[in-house]
């Protein structure tokens, strides 16, 4: 038994018409591709799950964020990259089993699916020794870089800071122009695959219609002239036939 269309002008086949047309799937791919492409330049630059998986978990402190602290007779001394680089050489030369570095490590982090969804920002201060054979680092060295985190970065920190080996202090954020963004492209995408597979069925139903248009079989283009009003079956072929595909009577 032959399959009963979509009543024409309604809804549903208003929808038939455009499922599956190339030129509609071709737009939607590439909306959908752009937009990929788009979203993996963003996370390349940014902590996302995807940048953790290709670039290391936490970006290295540059070289202005490390400072060195020297134990001396006369106490600790801070050199930081402002100082002499010959000095600091010379130091480090002299003394290294009584160096110490600390920097400052962040702990951003951006998480979602497509775009991000939420937004994690903080940031920590650790110290260790110059010399990998020390193992410990004196209270007085330890006081003496937090005094100074404290003076010179922490006035100008958010809250999200931790000073020297103080537990790590986050702030999470939602990020709604990526969930928005994600709500719209993820169904988009659905779309854009699913239309995909309707594709050979539209161009099958147009080759249909058009042939259908011309007075011929859609099966096997033998010509449809001269067949009885009451045919419902291609004569050659016998495709079934829908009544409107018949010629007219003569008058």
């Amino acid at each position: 038994m032959p399959k009963v269309g979509a009543k024409p002008g309604s809804r549903e086949s208003r929808l038939r018409r455009w499922r599956g047309h190339p030129a509609l799937a071709a737009a939607l791919l590439l909306i959908v591709t752009s937009d990929f492409v788009l979203v993996a330049a963003l996370w390349s630059q940014r902590q996302t799950p995807l940048a953790r998986l290709v670039l290391r978990p936490q970006r290295g402190a540059s070289d202005r964020d490390i400072h060195f602290v020297i134990e001396s007779d006369a106490g600790p001394k801070i050199f930081t990259w402002d100082d002499s680089a010959d000095e600091i050489s010379r130091a480090l030369q002299e003394h290294p089993e009584t160096a110490f570095a600390f920097w400052r490590q962040r702990l951003d982090r951006d998480d979602g699916f497509l775009a991000p969804w939420s937004r994690t920002r903080g940031a920590r201060y650790l110290i260790h020794p110059f010399d990998v054979s020390v193992t410990h680092v004196p209270e007085r060295v330890s006081l003496a870089a937090r005094e100074y985190i404290a003076t010179h970065y922490m006035p100008h920190e958010d809250a999200t800071t931790s000073n020297l080996d103080d537990p790590p202090r986050t702030q999470t954020r939602l990020d709604w122009p990526g969930i928005l963004h994600d709500l719209i492209m993820l169904p988009l995408a659905a779309v854009a695959i699913v239309n995909l597979f309707f594709v050979p069925a539209y161009l099958r139903r147009r080759r249909r219609e058009r042939r259908l248009a011309q007075g011929v079989c859609p099966a096997c283009r033998y010509s449809l002239a001269g067949l009885p009003a009451g045919a419902a079956a291609c004569p050659e072929c016998g495709q079934a036939l829908p009544a409107a595909a018949l010629p007219a009577p003569p008058p």
